[in-house]
């Protein structure tokens, strides 16, 4: 997915915030529910790298963003 892609997609995308390290974000998608994250997969590379967006399961937010939602809302 290209920077242009991601950040239409971002667009559509409610942000409900960042993991501990504060450099991952977490977004919902308002119309089906689905869970989204912003990541940064090269660490090796300056700042991170290019932002990825993939979607995450609401059983994986949970653990690496705790207290940011409930499952189920």
């Amino acid at each position: 997915m290209t920077e242009a892609e991601i950040s239409a997609a971002l667009a559509a995308l409610e942000k409900i915030g960042h993991d501990a390290s504060g450099w991952e974000t977490l977004f919902r998608d308002p119309v089906s529910g689905a869970l989204w994250e912003i990541t940064y997969p090269h660490s090796e590379m300056h700042s991170g790298g290019p932002r990825q967006l993939g979607e995450i399961a609401p059983s994986d937010a949970e653990t690496k963003y705790p207290g940011l939602f409930k499952l189920g809302h």
